[in-house]
């Protein structure tokens, strides 16, 4: 079993001050579809007072029915290039944003965990997205710690792809 502090450690908590500083500063706002995190990036920001300003809400996506009902992403796309697939997190993050009228649409899918035992070949890996205005923003990640820690990484990664964005 991780401990708390493993996965909530200082790195995740100086990101998460940063992110929250910069964009009160610069009065932008986020939305956030979580798959794999499955609300823990949501919960990363907010975390912090004053959150409100910015932070205007976010969905766990978790089931493709949610990804397809909400998201709009239409079933046949899910099929051809996966769930936890570049093409889907950028849609994600595209459509979050475009729904909550942010700007800045945050988006995780991938497998955390429980993968390598289906297919011991494979690593477990995620995929994030920030889509702006402009441009979307994706990566991948492999992934190879606990379920938690995986989950924290995947949110530290996604926030610190943030952070460059808006610093």
């Amino acid at each position: 079993m991780s401990s708390f502090s493993r996965f909530l450690d200082q790195n995740l908590l100086d990101v998460i001050s940063c992110v929250h500083h910069e964009l009160i500063k610069n009065s932008f706002s986020i939305s956030i579809a979580e798959s794999c995190t499955g609300g823990f990036l949501s919960a990363c920001l907010t975390s912090r007072s004053g959150a409100s300003s910015y932070f205007k809400g976010s969905m766990v996506a978790y089931s493709n029915e949610l990804k397809i009902g909400f998201l709009d992403i239409d079933e046949k796309f899910i099929h051809q290039h996966g769930v936890a697939s570049q093409d889907v997190v950028e849609v994600m993050a595209k459509n979050i944003r475009q729904k909550f009228k942010t700007n800045f649409g945050l988006a995780t899918t991938g497998y955390v965990d429980g993968f390598l035992e289906q297919k011991k070949d494979m690593q477990n890996y995620a995929w994030i997205a920030i889509s702006t205005e402009r441009s979307v923003y994706s990566k991948r990640l492999l992934l190879d710690d606990d379920r938690l820690n995986n989950i924290a990484i995947v949110s530290l990664a996604i926030l610190e792809l943030l952070r460059k964005e808006i610093v």
